[in-house]
């Protein structure tokens, strides 16, 4: 149940926001259009693991 609201509640926030910041080695930066497309799916994937297919359809 918890990993479930958390990869919708990540999933949530990256396809609201165009600019992801991430911190690397103390230091912050933006993700690329790529990286922010690859961790939608990888978000996706993840709500589908944890709440089912259908629990990507469900807000």
């Amino acid at each position: 149940q918890a990993a479930c609201e958390t990869a919708r509640s990540n999933l949530k926030i990256i396809e609201r926001n165009s600019r992801i910041r991430v911190e690397e080695n103390g230091e912050q930066r933006f993700l690329s259009p790529e990286e922010i497309s690859q961790k939608k799916q990888e978000f996706r994937t993840m709500v589908d693991e944890n709440c089912g297919p259908a629990g990507s359809d469900q807000k």
